[in-house]
C-alpha cells in the first residue's frame, strides 16, 4: 500500500523507539496532530520540543494498522538522522537536529 509520512527503516535497542514500541516497517503520519509527509516536516515538529518530552506520534503499519503512542523524546542521546543512498550506492548519514 502507498502510504504517507516518515518510514521508519530501523530501530536501535535501548532507544526511546525500542521502549515505546516504535519499530521498523511503519510510516510516523503525525506528530502531536501535525502531519509528518516527509522527514523535514518531522524535523519541523519535533526540533523545538524539550529533552524528556513527551510527544504523540501516529504510525502506520505496512499492513494500514494505525496505532498512537506517546512516547518520551531524548534527542541529547538519539538524534534524528537521515540515510541516503548517494550516486555511485554508497550510503550517508545526515543528523537532522
Amino acid at each position: 500500500p502507498e502510504q504517507n509520512g516518515v518510514f521508519i527503516s530501523r530501530w536501535h535497542h535501548g532507544s526511546p523507539a525500542h521502549r515505546y514500541g516504535v519499530y521498523a516497517l511503519n510510516w510516523i503520519t503525525s506528530v502531536n496532530g501535525a502531519p509528518t509527509p516527509d522527514l523535514d516536516a518531522f524535523v519541523a515538529q519535533t526540533k523545538e520540543l524539550a529533552q524528556g518530552q513527551y510527544v504523540r506520534i501516529s504510525l502506520v503499519s505496512l499492513n494500514t494498522k494505525r496505532k498512537v503512542l506517546a512516547l518520551k523524546l531524548d534527542p541529547h542521546y538519539w538524534p534524528t538522522w537521515e540515510l541516503r543512498r548517494m550516486p555511485g550506492g554508497d550510503f550517508r548519514r545526515f543528523d537532522k537536529l
